[in-house]
């Protein structure tokens, strides 16, 4: 068997201690990069190679570091003023996803980057990490 079929075999039942292990082993390494870090090599090959990665000096990987939260409206001192009309604190909420976030926070980072595919690597209680697959 080809080693991408193995990884593709482990990946696909995420509840093995095997899997469990090595998702904690890279998550504490993730909390301590920056929003978003540039790397030459994807942490997940098989799912970058799925996704139309090549081994070339063009294509690079961000990991883009998101906080996981609701979109709620922030309210001043905790709690809602005014009528009952404006009791409501999720009223002006952005539909958008982690994912596209990511791809915002992307795009903010820089203009001329060019995106191919975006992915989920790991999640905590207060992030979600996802991997980009760039090229100039």
């Amino acid at each position: 068997m080809r080693y991408q079929t193995i990884i593709k075999k482990l990946w696909r039942k995420k509840n093995t201690k095997l899997i469990k292990d090595i998702q904690k082993i890279r998550l504490y390494k993730l909390l301590g990069l920056k929003t978003i870090t540039k790397f030459n090599k994807p942490l997940r090959l098989d799912k970058a190679r799925m996704f139309g990665y090549k081994n070339n000096k063009h294509y690079f990987v961000l990991v883009v570091k998101i906080k996981r939260s609701s979109n709620k409206r922030k309210a001043r001192k905790g709690k809602v003023f005014g009528k009952i009309s404006s009791q409501g604190c999720k009223k002006r909420k952005r539909n958008i996803n982690s994912k596209e976030k990511a791809l915002l926070y992307i795009k903010r980072y820089s203009k001329d980057i060019k995106i191919k595919n975006i992915y989920w690597l790991n999640q905590d209680r207060r992030f979600k990490f996802f991997e980009a697959l760039c090229y100039n």
